[in-house]
């Protein structure tokens, strides 16, 4: 049996005997399609909101002195470290680093921008290792130990741009360093009691300047965002089975011509086949089309009121969807093709 010829015929006389069937089912499934991009705008949009909210939420942020350079009114290490060993137990687990900025005096030089990188894990350097700026210290070089304030360190960078010299253990820190600002990031957002017990334990502790605490996201966005993604998942669901309704219809009202083509010796393949190619044709029109009224007409109204929306619609996002639908309207609709045409040849004859 030709079956590509007997797909193409069998859909020729569906449009002329049901035109108004074949535009309904065309129709639905643009309505099915168009659902699915706004859908995925709005997971898109949700999402993202969740990101951005949790990446500025995570990080804490303490002034201790204006920026002066001659000027050191910050907290003495031996002081600061006491204070800060408090903060970071009522975190506990959940943080994840922090880099503590300050001024420091080396053999009578001057040394205004340190910092001190407070790792948690096991991939932190070693306690006794510092990272040093060349042009500061022109004589030392890496693989050197350096003595400062009488504690030995192993130099193992020379490149350091973002301070003259780096400290990696908070605990092996020279007591004479003098502490402006630091920040901590935190693994997850903290939760409200958490929160205000930080932010009230820094202001009793170390009387800052200023003070930056990442605020909780609020309810009703947690909420809102929640409902977004919640309302796309069950759109989703009711494309999927209100594409699969429209075709056990149409499978329903081709019994009859199957049965015929079994009669004349078609075989199972050849009638599924013919199933297929004829949901693949409709499938690619109202596609299709629906990609050309979401793309031209409803895009910018969602981008509009969902700005974050915009950045799902891409054409690898496109093509993801398409075959996602692809492969799911040809697996459900097999699965009524089997029920439709795998029947004994004798009950097809009656």
């Amino acid at each position: 049996m030709k079956v590509v010829e007997q797909s193409c015929l069998m859909i020729k006389n569906n449009i002329k005997s049901n035109t108004f069937l074949c535009i309904w089912i065309v129709f639905l499934q643009i309505i099915s399609i168009v659902c699915i991009f706004m859908s995925l705008g709005l997971i898109y949009n949700a999402y993202l909101n969740f990101e951005d909210s949790e990446i500025a939420e995570r990080y804490i942020y303490v002034t201790l002195e204006t920026d002066n350079d001659n000027n050191y009114s910050g907290m003495y290490f031996n002081e600061f470290l006491e204070n800060y060993t408090e903060i970071t137990k009522l975190l506990n687990d959940n943080m994840q680093y922090s880099n503590i900025h300050g001024k420091v005096e080396i053999n009578g030089k001057s040394i205004n921008t340190v910092s001190v990188f407070d790792f948690q894990g096991e991939d932190s350097p070693t306690s006794n290792s510092i990272s040093i700026n060349k042009e500061k210290f022109p004589n030392v070089n890496v693989g050197d130990d350096v003595i400062i304030n009488n504690i030995s360190y192993h130099v193992i960078n020379d490149n350091t741009e973002s301070a003259d010299i780096c400290f990696f253990d908070a605990n092996n820190t020279p007591s004479s360093v003098n502490v402006t600002y630091f920040d901590i990031t935190c693994k997850e957002l903290l939760p409200y009691e958490l929160h205000k017990k930080v932010e009230n334990k820094i202001i009793m502790l170390f009387d800052p300047i200023e003070t930056q605490m990442p605020e909780t996201p609020k309810l009703l966005d947690v909420q809102m965002n929640n409902t977004q993604i919640t309302i796309s998942v069950i759109l989703i669901i009711i494309v999927v089975l209100n594409c699969s309704l429209c075709y056990k219809f149409i499978y329903q009202k081709r019994q009859k011509t199957i049965a015929i083509y079994r009669i004349w010796g078609a075989n199972l393949f050849e009638c599924t086949l013919i199933y297929l190619i004829e949901t693949l044709v409709y499938m690619l029109i109202s596609f299709m089309l629906s990609y050309t009224l979401f793309d031209k007409f409803i895009k910018s109204l969602i981008i509009e009121t969902y700005p974050k929306a915009a950045y799902a619609y891409n054409l690898n996002n496109y093509l993801k969807i398409f075959s996602s639908y692809f492969i799911i309207t040809l697996f459900v609709m097999l699965i009524f093709i089997v029920v439709f045409i795998k029947k004994p040849l004798a009950e097809e004859r009656k």
